[in-house]
């Protein structure tokens, strides 16, 4: 029984480090953008894309191109805002008429979230388009490609679709696990010596 409960403190204390080291591996919710200058392409069959297709991120919508105006508050759309770790792309139609712009997709490149460590994962959090027309999506350390699967698809009369994507980038927490570990052995350290140990 002795031996046993010697052996508690070393089990306790590595299984602790083993957990911290764990979770500090994890991939975090990406640290976003800001202040890097990012390019995206926005591809049509027939309607062009962005005027400027490189923006510096920051507060408000990096990408908008007014494909249409007709009277007082009729617009047709397409944006993409850059905004933390989310990318949202945002098509409206404020006409009383459907749309067709030929929409191939968007091809976004120069992307260098946390810190030049790069994209580990694009998820889905939520979206109004139709479901599969953003398809096929991919990414890479620091590019991103949605696609459309229709484009012969009409934008609907008076509505307005939104899509959020969230990127996440692996956490650089090297020193924050060894500060841990450090404080782990430590406590095991110091309960070795109360137990005469060591």
């Amino acid at each position: 029984m002795i031996e046993e409960q010697e052996e508690q403190p070393v089990t306790r204390c590595a299984a602790l480090a083993l957990a911290l080291l764990a979770l500090a591996s994890l991939p975090a919710r990406g640290a976003g953008l800001d202040g890097d200058e990012v390019q995206v392409d926005l591809l049509t069959q027939f309607a062009g894309g962005f005027a400027d297709p490189t923006a510096v991120v920051g507060a408000g919508v990096e990408f908008s191109r007014i494909f249409a105006t007709g009277g007082p508050g009729e617009e047709l759309e397409l944006s993409v805002d850059f905004a933390g770790p989310d990318i949202v792309i945002t098509y409206r139609n404020d006409f009383l008429s459907n749309f067709n712009i030929g929409l191939v997709g968007f091809e976004m490149t120069s992307l260098d979230p946390g810190q030049g460590l790069g994209i580990t994962n694009l998820v889905l959090f939520g979206s109004t388009f139709p479901q599969g027309l953003l398809d096929p999506v991919s990414f890479g350390p620091h590019s991103i490609s949605i696609g459309v699967s229709d484009i012969n698809f009409q934008m609907p009369a008076q509505t307005t679709y939104v899509a959020t994507y969230v990127i996440t980038t692996p956490e650089p927490a090297t020193g924050a696990a060894a500060a841990l570990m450090a404080l782990a052995l430590l406590r095991w350290r110091r309960g070795q010596i109360e137990r005469g140990v060591l």
